[in-house]
Protein backbone atom coordinates (compact mmCIF):
# COMPACT_ATOMS: atom_id res chain seq x y z
CA UNK A 1 0.00 0.00 0.00
CA UNK A 2 1.21 3.36 -0.58
CA UNK A 3 1.73 6.04 2.39
CA UNK A 4 -0.68 7.78 4.12
CA UNK A 5 1.51 10.69 4.34
CA UNK A 6 1.42 11.67 0.35
CA UNK A 7 1.68 15.04 -0.07
CA UNK A 8 -0.34 15.61 -2.92
CA UNK A 9 -2.31 17.53 -0.21
CA UNK A 10 0.72 20.23 0.19
CA UNK A 11 0.04 22.27 -2.77
CA UNK A 12 -3.07 23.43 -1.13
CA UNK A 13 -1.67 23.51 2.47
CA UNK A 14 1.12 25.93 1.25
CA UNK A 15 -1.63 28.22 -0.54
CA UNK A 16 -4.14 28.45 1.99
CA UNK A 17 -1.23 29.67 5.22
CA UNK A 18 0.05 32.60 3.20
CA UNK A 19 -2.24 35.04 5.31
CA UNK A 20 -1.72 33.35 8.47
CA UNK A 21 0.20 34.58 11.09
CA UNK A 22 2.61 37.17 11.58
CA UNK A 23 5.91 37.37 13.10
CA UNK A 24 5.92 38.80 16.78
CA UNK A 25 7.68 42.27 17.46
CA UNK A 26 10.05 41.00 19.85
CA UNK A 27 12.27 39.35 17.14
CA UNK A 28 11.78 42.26 14.70
CA UNK A 29 13.03 44.46 17.42
CA UNK A 30 16.33 42.40 18.33
CA UNK A 31 16.96 42.43 14.74
CA UNK A 32 15.95 46.29 14.06
CA UNK A 33 18.59 47.10 17.28
CA UNK A 34 21.45 45.01 16.31
CA UNK A 35 21.50 45.98 12.13
CA UNK A 36 21.00 49.19 13.13
CA UNK A 37 23.95 49.13 15.74
CA UNK A 38 25.95 47.83 12.93
CA UNK A 39 25.07 50.17 9.97
CA UNK A 40 26.54 52.93 12.57
CA UNK A 41 29.88 51.43 12.31
CA UNK A 42 30.20 50.79 8.58
CA UNK A 43 31.21 52.60 6.19
CA UNK A 44 30.19 52.40 2.08
CA UNK A 45 32.16 49.12 0.55
CA UNK A 46 31.97 48.73 -3.17
CA UNK A 47 30.30 45.33 -4.37
CA UNK A 48 32.98 44.68 -7.18
CA UNK A 49 34.81 42.76 -5.67
CA UNK A 50 36.44 40.08 -8.11
CA UNK A 51 36.12 36.44 -7.45
CA UNK A 52 40.03 36.48 -7.54
CA UNK A 53 40.42 38.51 -4.50
CA UNK A 54 37.58 36.74 -2.90
CA UNK A 55 39.51 33.10 -3.03
CA UNK A 56 42.54 34.61 -2.32
CA UNK A 57 43.85 34.97 1.83
CA UNK A 58 44.04 38.95 0.93
CA UNK A 59 41.15 41.71 0.70
CA UNK A 60 41.25 45.02 -0.84
CA UNK A 61 41.98 47.66 1.97
CA UNK A 62 39.22 49.68 3.89
CA UNK A 63 39.20 52.53 5.81
CA UNK A 64 40.38 51.85 9.60
CA UNK A 65 37.14 53.22 10.95
CA UNK A 66 35.63 50.56 9.73
CA UNK A 67 34.69 48.33 12.22
CA UNK A 68 33.54 45.19 10.44
CA UNK A 69 36.76 45.56 7.62
CA UNK A 70 36.52 43.38 4.14
CA UNK A 71 39.67 41.59 5.47
CA UNK A 72 40.12 37.75 5.97
CA UNK A 73 39.06 36.23 9.69
CA UNK A 74 42.44 35.54 9.66
CA UNK A 75 43.54 39.12 9.47
CA UNK A 76 40.95 40.11 12.05
CA UNK A 77 41.99 37.56 14.34
CA UNK A 78 45.70 39.13 14.29
CA UNK A 79 44.53 42.62 14.63
CA UNK A 80 41.98 41.69 17.60
CA UNK A 81 45.07 39.72 19.25
CA UNK A 82 48.39 40.12 17.58
CA UNK A 83 48.26 36.47 17.20
CA UNK A 84 47.08 33.56 14.34
CA UNK A 85 44.49 31.79 14.98
CA UNK A 86 42.02 29.25 12.91
CA UNK A 87 40.14 31.12 10.09
CA UNK A 88 36.83 30.28 11.70
CA UNK A 89 37.36 31.92 14.88
CA UNK A 90 36.12 35.33 15.11
CA UNK A 91 35.76 38.48 17.73
CA UNK A 92 32.20 37.29 19.94
CA UNK A 93 31.06 40.86 19.01
CA UNK A 94 30.82 39.66 15.74
CA UNK A 95 29.42 36.39 16.35
CA UNK A 96 26.42 38.14 17.99
CA UNK A 97 24.63 38.26 15.21
CA UNK A 98 24.80 34.72 13.91
CA UNK A 99 24.28 33.75 17.62
CA UNK A 100 20.59 34.93 17.56
CA UNK A 101 19.98 33.56 14.13
CA UNK A 102 20.85 30.16 15.27
CA UNK A 103 19.14 30.72 18.64
CA UNK A 104 15.89 31.95 16.35
CA UNK A 105 16.06 29.20 14.22
CA UNK A 106 16.56 26.46 17.16
CA UNK A 107 13.87 28.07 18.64
CA UNK A 108 11.78 27.53 15.41
CA UNK A 109 12.22 24.26 15.03
CA UNK A 110 11.88 23.02 18.61
CA UNK A 111 7.67 24.03 18.73
CA UNK A 112 7.63 21.64 16.71
CA UNK A 113 9.47 18.46 17.71
CA UNK A 114 6.61 17.39 20.36
CA UNK A 115 4.06 19.03 18.28
CA UNK A 116 2.89 15.72 16.43
CA UNK A 117 3.97 11.37 16.34
CA UNK A 118 5.94 9.87 14.47
CA UNK A 119 5.57 10.36 10.41
CA UNK A 120 5.57 7.08 8.22
CA UNK A 121 9.27 8.13 7.02
CA UNK A 122 10.19 8.87 10.47
CA UNK A 123 9.31 5.41 11.90
CA UNK A 124 10.80 3.69 8.61
CA UNK A 125 14.36 5.20 9.22
CA UNK A 126 14.25 4.78 12.56
CA UNK A 127 12.92 1.16 13.09
CA UNK A 128 16.25 -0.04 10.33
CA UNK A 129 18.47 1.21 11.89
CA UNK A 130 17.14 -0.64 14.90
CA UNK A 131 17.14 -3.51 12.53
CA UNK A 132 20.87 -2.75 11.49
CA UNK A 133 22.55 -2.39 14.79
CA UNK A 134 20.99 -5.78 15.97
CA UNK A 135 22.52 -7.15 12.69
CA UNK A 136 25.87 -5.42 13.30
CA UNK A 137 25.85 -6.89 17.20
CA UNK A 138 23.69 -9.64 17.38
CA UNK A 139 23.92 -11.10 13.88
CA UNK A 140 19.83 -10.45 13.64
CA UNK A 141 18.83 -11.14 10.16
CA UNK A 142 17.70 -9.00 8.28
CA UNK A 143 14.94 -8.71 6.16
CA UNK A 144 15.80 -10.38 2.62
CA UNK A 145 19.02 -10.54 3.86
CA UNK A 146 19.38 -7.02 3.94
CA UNK A 147 18.98 -6.53 -0.01
CA UNK A 148 15.91 -5.38 0.02
CA UNK A 149 16.18 -2.51 2.24
CA UNK A 150 18.98 -0.96 0.01
CA UNK A 151 16.84 -1.69 -3.26
CA UNK A 152 13.40 0.74 -2.30
CA UNK A 153 15.50 2.63 -0.15
CA UNK A 154 16.44 6.61 -1.73
CA UNK A 155 19.58 6.53 0.49
CA UNK A 156 22.46 3.49 2.18
CA UNK A 157 20.04 2.43 4.77
CA UNK A 158 23.60 1.92 6.76
CA UNK A 159 24.56 5.59 6.85
CA UNK A 160 21.70 7.82 8.72
CA UNK A 161 19.14 5.03 9.50
CA UNK A 162 21.74 3.84 12.49
CA UNK A 163 22.61 7.46 13.65
CA UNK A 164 19.26 8.14 13.76
CA UNK A 165 18.43 5.08 15.92
CA UNK A 166 21.19 5.93 18.53
CA UNK A 167 19.33 9.53 18.56
CA UNK A 168 16.17 7.75 19.42
CA UNK A 169 17.54 5.32 21.73
CA UNK A 170 18.73 8.22 24.00
CA UNK A 171 16.31 10.65 23.52
CA UNK A 172 13.21 8.59 21.91
CA UNK A 173 11.40 10.55 18.44
CA UNK A 174 12.58 14.43 20.59
CA UNK A 175 16.32 13.04 20.26
CA UNK A 176 15.95 11.76 16.88
CA UNK A 177 14.48 14.74 15.69
CA UNK A 178 17.01 17.15 17.44
CA UNK A 179 19.77 15.43 15.83
CA UNK A 180 17.84 16.88 12.59
CA UNK A 181 18.31 20.32 14.20
CA UNK A 182 21.75 19.85 14.85
CA UNK A 183 22.55 19.12 11.10
CA UNK A 184 20.50 21.70 10.02
CA UNK A 185 21.96 24.22 12.34
CA UNK A 186 25.46 22.99 11.55
CA UNK A 187 24.04 23.61 7.83
CA UNK A 188 23.21 27.66 8.96
CA UNK A 189 26.72 28.38 10.08
CA UNK A 190 28.12 26.36 7.06
CA UNK A 191 26.24 28.77 5.06
CA UNK A 192 27.34 32.18 7.06
CA UNK A 193 30.78 31.06 6.65
CA UNK A 194 30.66 30.26 2.45
CA UNK A 195 28.81 33.43 2.03
CA UNK A 196 31.19 35.70 4.00
CA UNK A 197 33.95 33.90 1.85
CA UNK A 198 32.30 35.26 -0.76
CA UNK A 199 30.76 38.41 -0.49
CA UNK A 200 31.75 39.55 3.01
CA UNK A 201 29.92 39.36 6.82
CA UNK A 202 27.06 41.74 5.92
CA UNK A 203 25.94 39.90 3.57
CA UNK A 204 26.40 36.27 5.20
CA UNK A 205 24.43 36.56 8.18
CA UNK A 206 21.52 38.13 5.94
CA UNK A 207 22.00 34.99 3.28
CA UNK A 208 21.68 32.68 7.32
CA UNK A 209 18.48 34.64 8.32
CA UNK A 210 16.97 33.86 5.25
CA UNK A 211 17.55 30.59 5.11
CA UNK A 212 17.30 29.83 8.88
CA UNK A 213 13.46 31.77 9.19
CA UNK A 214 12.28 29.45 5.75
CA UNK A 215 9.29 27.39 6.75
CA UNK A 216 11.06 23.92 4.99
CA UNK A 217 14.31 25.10 7.36
CA UNK A 218 12.13 25.13 9.98
CA UNK A 219 10.58 21.50 8.91
CA UNK A 220 13.35 19.18 8.53
CA UNK A 221 15.27 20.94 11.59
CA UNK A 222 12.36 18.61 13.46
CA UNK A 223 12.24 15.86 11.53
CA UNK A 224 14.22 12.81 11.87
CA UNK A 225 14.92 11.44 8.26
CA UNK A 226 18.39 11.33 6.44
CA UNK A 227 17.68 14.67 4.55
CA UNK A 228 18.81 17.49 7.69
CA UNK A 229 22.55 15.04 7.45
CA UNK A 230 22.44 15.03 3.94
CA UNK A 231 21.99 18.83 3.29
CA UNK A 232 24.82 19.46 6.19
CA UNK A 233 27.03 17.69 4.28
CA UNK A 234 26.07 19.00 0.90
CA UNK A 235 26.98 22.22 2.72
CA UNK A 236 30.41 20.97 4.36
CA UNK A 237 30.88 19.73 0.73
CA UNK A 238 30.45 23.90 -0.41
CA UNK A 239 32.57 24.79 2.18
CA UNK A 240 35.31 22.76 1.18
CA UNK A 241 35.04 24.13 -2.17
CA UNK A 242 34.85 27.63 -1.78
CA UNK A 243 38.46 27.19 0.33
CA UNK A 244 40.22 24.62 -2.41
CA UNK A 245 41.42 27.54 -4.09
CA UNK A 246 43.30 28.82 -1.17
CA UNK A 247 47.00 27.37 0.74
CA UNK A 248 45.31 24.11 1.84
CA UNK A 249 43.93 23.85 -1.93
CA UNK A 250 44.25 19.63 -2.59
CA UNK A 251 43.30 18.83 1.03
CA UNK A 252 40.56 20.80 0.58
CA UNK A 253 39.14 19.24 -2.75
CA UNK A 254 39.90 16.04 -1.80
CA UNK A 255 37.72 16.50 2.01
CA UNK A 256 35.25 18.11 -0.69
CA UNK A 257 34.74 15.36 -2.59
CA UNK A 258 34.62 12.95 0.52
CA UNK A 259 31.71 14.92 1.95
CA UNK A 260 29.75 15.47 -1.60
CA UNK A 261 30.05 11.85 -1.84
CA UNK A 262 28.93 11.40 1.90
CA UNK A 263 25.95 13.95 1.15
CA UNK A 264 24.83 11.76 -2.03
CA UNK A 265 25.20 8.29 -0.28
CA UNK A 266 23.07 9.90 2.62
CA UNK A 267 20.54 10.59 0.07
CA UNK A 268 20.88 9.99 -3.28
CA UNK A 269 19.34 13.19 -4.87
CA UNK A 270 21.58 15.05 -3.22
CA UNK A 271 22.95 14.15 -6.54
CA UNK A 272 21.12 16.79 -8.09
CA UNK A 273 22.91 19.73 -6.94
CA UNK A 274 26.63 18.14 -7.19
CA UNK A 275 27.70 20.11 -10.26
CA UNK A 276 26.36 23.20 -8.40
CA UNK A 277 29.14 22.34 -5.32
CA UNK A 278 31.71 21.70 -8.40
CA UNK A 279 31.10 25.07 -9.48
CA UNK A 280 31.94 26.77 -6.20
CA UNK A 281 35.11 25.37 -6.40
CA UNK A 282 35.91 26.16 -10.08
CA UNK A 283 34.78 29.92 -10.33
CA UNK A 284 36.34 31.14 -7.28
CA UNK A 285 39.84 30.03 -8.17
CA UNK A 286 42.51 32.59 -9.04
CA UNK A 287 43.43 31.25 -11.82
CA UNK A 288 43.23 31.38 -15.53
CA UNK A 289 39.80 29.30 -17.13
CA UNK A 290 42.27 25.94 -18.09
CA UNK A 291 43.41 26.21 -14.49
CA UNK A 292 39.93 26.48 -13.04
CA UNK A 293 39.05 23.95 -15.16
CA UNK A 294 41.16 21.23 -13.83
CA UNK A 295 40.48 22.20 -10.51
CA UNK A 296 37.04 21.02 -11.46
CA UNK A 297 37.84 18.16 -13.14
CA UNK A 298 40.20 17.25 -10.33
CA UNK A 299 37.43 16.87 -7.84
CA UNK A 300 35.43 14.87 -9.76
CA UNK A 301 38.14 12.57 -10.22
CA UNK A 302 38.37 12.49 -6.51
CA UNK A 303 34.73 11.49 -6.11
CA UNK A 304 34.54 8.94 -8.67
CA UNK A 305 37.88 7.14 -7.12
CA UNK A 306 35.59 7.45 -3.70
CA UNK A 307 32.52 6.75 -4.72
CA UNK A 308 32.49 3.98 -7.48
CA UNK A 309 34.12 1.61 -5.11
CA UNK A 310 32.44 1.86 -2.23
CA UNK A 311 28.96 1.31 -4.77
CA UNK A 312 30.10 -1.58 -6.75
CA UNK A 313 32.56 -3.26 -4.86
CA UNK A 314 31.11 -2.11 -0.97
CA UNK A 315 27.77 -1.47 -1.79
CA UNK A 316 26.78 -4.57 -4.48
CA UNK A 317 23.58 -4.83 -6.74
CA UNK A 318 21.54 -4.00 -4.36
CA UNK A 319 22.85 -0.45 -3.72
CA UNK A 320 23.09 -0.37 -7.54
CA UNK A 321 19.67 -1.34 -8.19
CA UNK A 322 18.26 1.05 -5.21
CA UNK A 323 20.16 3.78 -7.16
CA UNK A 324 18.91 3.30 -10.42
CA UNK A 325 15.14 2.41 -9.21
CA UNK A 326 14.70 5.40 -6.82
CA UNK A 327 17.08 8.23 -8.37
CA UNK A 328 18.77 7.54 -11.97
CA UNK A 329 16.13 5.97 -14.14
CA UNK A 330 13.01 6.61 -11.90
CA UNK A 331 10.35 5.65 -14.16
CA UNK A 332 7.16 6.56 -11.55
CA UNK A 333 5.23 9.18 -12.30
CA UNK A 334 2.84 11.44 -9.98
CA UNK A 335 -0.74 12.06 -10.61
CA UNK A 336 0.07 16.24 -9.73
CA UNK A 337 0.02 18.33 -12.75
CA UNK A 338 3.48 20.71 -13.41
CA UNK A 339 2.06 24.17 -12.46
CA UNK A 340 0.98 22.66 -8.61
CA UNK A 341 4.44 21.61 -8.39
CA UNK A 342 5.93 24.85 -9.43
CA UNK A 343 3.08 26.89 -7.43
CA UNK A 344 3.71 24.92 -4.23
CA UNK A 345 7.48 25.51 -5.00
CA UNK A 346 7.19 29.25 -5.36
CA UNK A 347 5.05 29.49 -1.88
CA UNK A 348 8.04 28.02 -0.26
CA UNK A 349 11.02 29.16 -1.46
CA UNK A 350 9.40 32.34 -3.78
CA UNK A 351 11.06 35.47 -1.62
CA UNK A 352 14.29 33.96 -1.98
CA UNK A 353 14.53 33.33 -5.93
CA UNK A 354 12.93 36.91 -6.43
CA UNK A 355 16.02 38.12 -4.18
CA UNK A 356 18.81 35.79 -5.93
CA UNK A 357 17.40 36.98 -9.19
CA UNK A 358 17.49 40.51 -8.07
CA UNK A 359 21.85 39.50 -7.04
CA UNK A 360 22.48 37.72 -10.38
CA UNK A 361 21.36 41.20 -11.93
CA UNK A 362 23.07 43.38 -10.10
CA UNK A 363 26.35 41.19 -10.53
CA UNK A 364 25.94 41.62 -14.35
CA UNK A 365 26.93 45.21 -13.66
CA UNK A 366 29.88 44.93 -12.10
CA UNK A 367 31.55 43.68 -14.75
CA UNK A 368 33.05 40.25 -13.56
CA UNK A 369 31.61 37.14 -15.71
CA UNK A 370 32.74 34.86 -12.77
CA UNK A 371 30.57 36.67 -10.21
CA UNK A 372 27.82 36.83 -12.55
CA UNK A 373 28.59 32.99 -13.33
CA UNK A 374 28.64 32.17 -9.94
CA UNK A 375 25.01 33.99 -8.93
CA UNK A 376 23.29 32.37 -11.66
CA UNK A 377 23.99 29.00 -11.19
CA UNK A 378 23.29 29.73 -7.49
CA UNK A 379 19.80 30.89 -8.45
CA UNK A 380 19.33 27.92 -10.51
CA UNK A 381 20.41 25.79 -7.81
CA UNK A 382 16.92 26.03 -6.33
CA UNK A 383 14.85 25.59 -9.14
CA UNK A 384 16.33 22.41 -9.82
CA UNK A 385 14.05 19.98 -7.31
CA UNK A 386 10.91 22.05 -8.57
CA UNK A 387 11.56 21.80 -12.48
CA UNK A 388 12.37 17.65 -12.10
CA UNK A 389 9.89 17.13 -10.11
CA UNK A 390 7.56 19.05 -12.06
CA UNK A 391 9.02 17.03 -14.87
CA UNK A 392 7.34 13.59 -13.24
CA UNK A 393 4.38 15.16 -11.61
CA UNK A 394 4.92 14.77 -8.33
CA UNK A 395 5.15 16.53 -4.98
CA UNK A 396 6.38 13.90 -2.91
CA UNK A 397 8.99 15.29 -0.72
CA UNK A 398 8.95 18.67 -2.89
CA UNK A 399 9.27 20.31 0.31
CA UNK A 400 12.30 18.68 1.77
CA UNK A 401 14.22 18.83 -1.86
CA UNK A 402 13.42 22.53 -2.07
CA UNK A 403 15.25 23.44 1.15
CA UNK A 404 18.61 21.86 -0.51
CA UNK A 405 18.45 24.60 -3.03
CA UNK A 406 17.69 27.25 -0.65
CA UNK A 407 20.84 27.04 0.70
CA UNK A 408 23.04 27.99 -2.41
CA UNK A 409 19.92 30.16 -3.59
CA UNK A 410 20.68 32.53 0.09
CA UNK A 411 24.47 32.76 -1.23
CA UNK A 412 22.77 34.52 -3.99
CA UNK A 413 20.59 37.01 -1.50
CA UNK A 414 23.99 37.74 0.02
CA UNK A 415 25.46 39.03 -2.91
CA UNK A 416 21.60 40.68 -4.04
CA UNK A 417 21.35 42.11 -0.07
CA UNK A 418 25.62 43.12 -0.05
CA UNK A 419 24.93 45.56 -2.92
CA UNK A 420 20.81 46.95 -1.60
CA UNK A 421 22.92 47.82 1.52
CA UNK A 422 25.18 49.94 -0.15
CA UNK A 423 23.21 52.00 -2.03
CA UNK A 424 22.17 54.21 0.89
CA UNK A 425 24.05 53.17 3.89
CA UNK A 426 21.97 55.20 6.88
CA UNK A 427 18.87 53.77 5.83
CA UNK A 428 20.59 49.79 4.87
CA UNK A 429 19.04 48.21 8.11
CA UNK A 430 15.80 48.28 6.52
CA UNK A 431 16.52 45.66 3.89
CA UNK A 432 17.62 43.05 6.47
CA UNK A 433 14.62 43.52 8.17
CA UNK A 434 12.31 43.49 5.59
CA UNK A 435 13.54 40.53 4.54
CA UNK A 436 13.79 38.39 8.07
CA UNK A 437 10.38 39.79 8.70
CA UNK A 438 8.70 38.37 4.90
CA UNK A 439 10.87 35.18 5.40
CA UNK A 440 9.45 34.29 9.20
CA UNK A 441 5.48 36.29 7.75
CA UNK A 442 5.29 33.13 5.25
CA UNK A 443 7.97 30.42 7.13
CA UNK A 444 6.07 30.59 10.67
CA UNK A 445 3.15 29.43 9.47
CA UNK A 446 3.68 27.15 6.90
CA UNK A 447 6.38 25.02 9.04
CA UNK A 448 3.18 24.48 11.56
CA UNK A 449 1.16 22.99 8.63
CA UNK A 450 3.91 21.13 7.11
CA UNK A 451 4.68 19.50 10.51
CA UNK A 452 0.54 18.98 11.51
CA UNK A 453 -0.70 17.82 8.30
CA UNK A 454 -0.84 14.05 8.75
CA UNK A 455 -2.57 12.95 11.61
CA UNK A 456 -1.91 12.24 15.55
CA UNK A 457 -1.11 8.33 16.13
CA UNK A 458 -0.50 7.78 19.58
CA UNK A 459 -4.58 6.87 20.12
CA UNK A 460 -5.00 4.53 16.96
CA UNK A 461 -1.22 2.61 18.47
CA UNK A 462 -2.94 2.59 22.24
CA UNK A 463 -5.84 0.65 20.52
CA UNK A 464 -3.83 -1.22 18.18
CA UNK A 465 -1.66 -2.39 20.82
CA UNK A 466 -4.90 -4.15 22.92
CA UNK A 467 -5.83 -5.80 19.79
CA UNK A 468 -2.64 -7.33 19.01
CA UNK A 469 -2.68 -8.26 22.33
CA UNK A 470 -6.29 -10.38 21.70
CA UNK A 471 -5.05 -11.28 18.70
CA UNK A 472 -1.54 -12.27 17.91
CA UNK A 473 -0.02 -11.70 14.09
CA UNK A 474 0.68 -11.73 11.34
CA UNK A 475 -0.93 -8.12 11.38
CA UNK A 476 -2.05 -6.40 8.11
CA UNK A 477 -1.14 -2.92 8.87
CA UNK A 478 -1.83 -0.15 6.91
CA UNK A 479 0.42 2.44 9.28
CA UNK A 480 2.93 -0.44 9.08
CA UNK A 481 5.79 1.84 9.81
CA UNK A 482 4.06 3.60 12.67
CA UNK A 483 3.26 0.50 14.27
CA UNK A 484 6.62 -1.25 13.97
CA UNK A 485 8.04 1.69 15.58
CA UNK A 486 5.43 2.65 17.92
CA UNK A 487 4.97 -1.41 19.71
CA UNK A 488 8.38 -2.91 19.19
CA UNK A 489 7.93 -5.22 21.76
CA UNK A 490 4.77 -6.55 20.53
CA UNK A 491 5.74 -6.52 16.64
CA UNK A 492 9.66 -7.68 16.63
CA UNK A 493 9.62 -9.77 13.81
CA UNK A 494 9.89 -7.98 10.39
CA UNK A 495 7.02 -10.65 9.29
CA UNK A 496 4.58 -9.89 11.93
CA UNK A 497 3.67 -6.51 10.19
CA UNK A 498 2.45 -6.47 6.42
CA UNK A 499 1.36 -3.60 4.58
CA UNK A 500 2.31 -3.93 0.86
CA UNK A 501 3.59 -6.35 -1.44
CA UNK A 502 1.47 -9.36 -0.12
CA UNK A 503 1.64 -12.71 -1.55
CA UNK A 504 -0.80 -15.36 -0.62
CA UNK A 505 -1.92 -18.77 -1.70
CA UNK A 506 -5.20 -18.74 -2.79
CA UNK A 507 -6.02 -22.42 -3.66
CA UNK A 508 -3.00 -24.69 -1.32
CA UNK A 509 -4.10 -27.61 -3.44
CA UNK A 510 -2.62 -26.23 -6.86
CA UNK A 511 -0.69 -23.83 -5.03
CA UNK A 512 -1.31 -20.71 -6.66
CA UNK A 513 0.36 -17.45 -5.99
CA UNK A 514 -1.79 -14.87 -5.55
CA UNK A 515 -0.46 -10.98 -5.19
CA UNK A 516 -2.09 -7.76 -4.60
CA UNK A 517 -5.99 -7.22 -4.29
CA UNK A 518 -6.91 -10.95 -5.13
CA UNK A 519 -4.62 -12.15 -2.35
CA UNK A 520 -5.70 -9.84 0.70
CA UNK A 521 -9.17 -11.14 -0.48
CA UNK A 522 -8.41 -14.52 -0.39
CA UNK A 523 -6.03 -14.01 3.00
CA UNK A 524 -9.20 -12.39 4.65
CA UNK A 525 -11.57 -14.71 4.11
CA UNK A 526 -9.27 -17.53 5.55
CA UNK A 527 -8.68 -15.66 8.46
CA UNK A 528 -4.63 -15.38 7.80
CA UNK A 529 -4.24 -12.25 9.56
CA UNK A 530 -4.89 -11.60 13.28
CA UNK A 531 -5.31 -8.06 13.42
CA UNK A 532 -6.47 -5.36 10.87
CA UNK A 533 -5.95 -1.70 10.91
CA UNK A 534 -7.20 0.19 7.60
CA UNK A 535 -7.86 4.24 6.56
CA UNK A 536 -9.18 5.94 4.06
CA UNK A 537 -6.74 8.14 3.04
CA UNK A 538 -3.63 5.34 2.87
CA UNK A 539 -5.11 4.08 -0.40
CA UNK A 540 -8.47 4.36 -1.70
CA UNK A 541 -9.07 1.67 -4.04
CA UNK A 542 -7.60 -0.75 -1.45
CA UNK A 543 -8.78 0.28 1.08
CA UNK A 544 -13.05 -0.12 -0.21
CA UNK A 545 -11.60 -3.56 -1.19
CA UNK A 546 -10.26 -4.68 2.02
CA UNK A 547 -13.51 -2.96 4.26
CA UNK A 548 -15.86 -4.78 2.15
CA UNK A 549 -14.37 -8.15 2.61
CA UNK A 550 -13.78 -7.79 6.25
CA UNK A 551 -18.10 -6.47 6.23
CA UNK A 552 -18.74 -9.93 4.10
CA UNK A 553 -16.59 -12.23 6.26
CA UNK A 554 -17.66 -14.08 9.55
CA UNK A 555 -13.67 -13.77 10.44
CA UNK A 556 -13.59 -10.53 11.39
CA UNK A 557 -15.59 -7.91 13.44
CA UNK A 558 -15.11 -4.44 14.04
CA UNK A 559 -13.18 -3.36 17.57
CA UNK A 560 -12.19 0.05 17.19
CA UNK A 561 -12.68 3.40 15.27
CA UNK A 562 -10.53 6.36 15.66
CA UNK A 563 -10.95 9.99 14.35
CA UNK A 564 -8.03 11.49 12.44
CA UNK A 565 -6.76 14.77 14.00
CA UNK A 566 -6.50 16.34 11.06
CA UNK A 567 -10.03 15.46 9.38
CA UNK A 568 -8.88 12.79 7.20
CA UNK A 569 -10.80 9.34 7.26
CA UNK A 570 -10.48 7.84 10.43
CA UNK A 571 -8.78 4.61 11.61
CA UNK A 572 -10.43 1.14 11.81
CA UNK A 573 -9.26 -1.98 13.50
CA UNK A 574 -10.88 -5.89 13.03
CA UNK A 575 -9.40 -8.58 15.28
CA UNK A 576 -10.25 -12.08 14.16
CA UNK A 577 -12.55 -14.09 15.92
CA UNK A 578 -12.03 -16.69 18.11
CA UNK A 579 -12.66 -20.41 15.97
CA UNK A 580 -15.80 -20.48 18.56
CA UNK A 581 -17.42 -17.45 17.27
CA UNK A 582 -16.48 -18.51 13.65
CA UNK A 583 -18.49 -21.45 14.23
CA UNK A 584 -21.78 -20.46 15.13
CA UNK A 585 -21.73 -17.87 12.47
CA UNK A 586 -21.86 -20.88 10.34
Amino acid sequence: MTGRHSTAGLGRSARSVLDRNTVGEETTGLFLGLIEQTRRAEEAQPLELTLSELATDEFPAVSDTDEFPATTVEQEEEQHTGQHRQRWQLPAHHLLPLLLVLSVQAGLSMRLIWSNTVFQDEALYLWTGQLEWAHWLHGAPLPAGGGALATYFSGAPVIYPPLGALANNAGGLAGARILSLVFMLGATVLLYSVTCRLVDRRAAIIAAGVFAFLGVTQNLGAFATYDAMALFMLALASWFAVRSAGRWGEPALIACAACLVLACATKYSALLWSPVVIALAVLPAPDVWWKSLLHGTRLVLYGAAIALPLLFLVGGQSYVSGLMFTTLTRQIKGSTPALVVLESSYNWIGVLLILALLGFILTLSAGDRRVSWLCGILVAAGLLAPLEQARIDTLTSLQKHVDFGAWFVAIAVGFAASAMTRVNPAKAWRIPVFMFCAVLVFGIPQASTLFTWWPNSSAMTKELSAAIDQSPCPCLIAEGNVARYSLPGQLSVPSDVISSGFEYYGDFTSQKLLTGIPAYQAAIGRGYFGVIEMDGAEDTPVFDVITHALDTSPEYRLVATIPASNQQQPFRIWVKRSPVAVRRLW
